[in-house]
């Protein structure tokens, strides 16, 4: 629930959104050869406020699905 503007102001509740993003933010691996498709994956997660890596093909990202920890895998 966002406060009113006259008591909050825009500085607030800029606050108020940056820490709902925060809290809903997830660590992603996107594992994609096509690089059109990779890059589209990566930029628009990490425009929706998540922490995304690429991984271009699937031995690379087996190895860092396997050695870093993900909320989530996206894959082809």
């Amino acid at each position: 629930m966002a406060l009113p503007q006259a008591v909050c102001g825009e500085q607030c509740d800029m606050i108020i959104e940056s820490f709902h993003r925060s809290v809903h933010t997830m660590h992603l691996l996107v594992i994609e050869d096509d690089s059109v498709l990779g890059k589209a994956l990566q930029r628009g997660l990490t425009d929706a406020g998540h922490e995304c890596e690429w991984s271009r093909n699937g031995q690379k990202g087996l190895h860092e699905a396997l050695t870093q920890r993900f909320d989530a895998v996206v894959l082809d």
